[in-house]
């Protein structure tokens, strides 16, 4: 924030704020007196909104300008003299109650302004270490793809040719279509394994292949029933994809661990304003205490994920009608 802006800011913080306070002035001139500490209450929410608003500073000074405002508004009316003792008792407590009203309500905002900062720099960490992490993987997955799926795919050449020169030998035969079938799975494996760690189709066409060809994997494997909706034609940034996905994944490998589901729905849309991943079980479902403790770290990682595009992650469920998970990205958050 430039020079001008800072000014600019500190100007506007104390005028609402002594604005506010001779607007509360005014208005406890116009009104009938209740008691005589009426006025004192409607000067102090004045005073508390100006600490509130503009901090200690504007607090401060808008307790000086009330001050002489209950000073203004005792009698003799339209002066600054003050009758009695018991006046001045009460334009001293007022300035008290004030200040100490105005310490804690600057306080407070000040604290609120640390913690947001604290918050958005715990967000941009996350985001950050989210970010590396789906390097490495996509490394793991390159790797895992190109040289031990090849390794598998040549060892499989080679004990194919072993198998046709022995053919004769049925002892040796029967070995090497034991150890065939053990590559062809161990080859899968690392299909899934890279799978898992970073689709193919998640960088080449997107966030809806990447989830369609994970469901058409895993739910078969998993004696799963699925449904799905999924618009072909959504697209996002590159970095919202993969965090989405991500919750996809976690959502998934939560109802095949504790869900005890038979089916799974999954729905991806995305409207002129929003895109919508929901994704559904008819599992034994979540109770509101498991949604909230600390201890559901998984949860907690699938509302971190997609903080840093302002979207949002929700958890509507009841035991034995299955768990819901909703994730909203805004197009604001897109950008």
């Amino acid at each position: 924030m430039n020079q001008k802006q800072t000014m600019l800011s500190l100007l506007r913080r104390y005028g609402v704020s002594v604005a506010a306070v001779i607007g509360s002035i005014l208005l406890s001139a116009s009104l009938p007196t209740i008691s005589p500490a009426s006025d004192l209450f409607i000067i102090l929410a004045a005073i508390l909104f100006s600490a509130w608003y503009g901090g200690l500073g504007p607090g401060v000074f808008s307790t000086l300008v009330g001050a002489l405002g209950i000073a203004h508004l005792m009698e003799p009316i339209g002066s600054i003299a003050i009758a009695s003792a018991d006046e001045v008792l009460r334009l001293i407590l007022f300035v008290v109650t004030s200040l100490v009203v105005v310490f804690f309500a600057s306080s407070h905002k000040v604290a609120l302004g640390r913690l947001a900062r604290a918050n958005e720099g715990l967000t941009q960490l996350t985001a950050r270490m989210n970010t590396v992490r789906e390097e490495e993987q996509a490394r793991l997955a390159r790797e895992l793809h190109d040289q031990l799926g090849g390794l598998l795919a040549l060892i499989k050449i080679y004990v194919t040719s072993v198998k046709r020169t022995v053919k004769d030998d049925k002892t040796i035969e029967d070995k090497t279509n034991v150890i065939v079938k053990q590559l062809e799975e161990s080859v899968v494996m690392v299909q899934r394994l890279t799978m898992e760690l970073r689709p193919t189709l998640l960088d080449l066409d997107g966030l809806p292949a990447a989830i369609d060809a994970y469901l058409d994997a895993n739910c078969p494997r998993v004696e799963l029933d699925c449904k799905k909706d999924i618009d072909s034609e959504v697209q996002l940034e590159s970095a919202c994809g993969v965090a989405l996905f991500r919750i996809f994944q976690a959502a998934f490998t939560n109802i095949i661990r504790h869900a005890h589901a038979k089916g799974i729905m999954v729905r991806l849309k995305q409207d002129g304003a929003d895109t919508t991943l929901v994704v559904c079980d008819n599992g034994i479902g979540l109770e509101q205490w498991q949604i909230l403790q600390p201890s559901a770290l998984g949860l907690i990682g699938m509302r971190e994920r997609i903080r840093p595009f302002r979207g949002t992650v929700t958890f509507a469920g009841s035991p034995g009608q299955g768990t819901t998970v909703t994730v909203v990205v805004p197009r604001s958050g897109l950008s």
